[in-house]
């Protein structure tokens, strides 16, 4: 898959996952693509008072393997770092801010896209 295709099918997912937050997980949307000097963190919401950094990795099949495979410890630490760098530029004091890492996988195989959500993966 070339690398536009493969743009296009995460930007895809992230719509699916984003619109899943909204309407099914009832989280208000603050961020979509917060890039930092660390890296990109795909959408950030709020769950009541708790803020939520969102992974989504997005398959056609599971060839190359399961999306969550994707997320490394190197992965996971630049989106910690990259929560970090939101919440103080945001004025948030990281010791008295709830906050979370949860992942959406979204498999693009078949008619209909298949959505997971896995709070608190990280």
């Amino acid at each position: 898959m070339g690398s536009l295709e493969r743009r296009k099918k995460g930007t895809q997912g992230e719509i699916l996952a984003e619109r899943w937050l909204r309407t099914v997980f009832k989280a208000e949307i603050l961020e979509k693509n917060f890039r930092s000097p660390f890296g990109e963190i795909d959408l950030i919401a709020r769950k009541g008072a708790c803020l939520v950094f969102v992974e989504v990795k997005t398959r056609e099949s599971t060839k190359a393997g399961l999306p969550e495979e994707a997320i490394t410890e190197e992965k996971q630490e630049r989106i910690r770092r990259s929560a970090l760098f939101y919440l103080t530029q945001r004025g948030y004091n990281p010791e008295d801010t709830a906050f979370r890492f949860d992942v959406i996988t979204v498999h693009l195989e078949g008619k209909k896209p298949r959505i997971s959500h896995y709070p608190s993966a990280f």
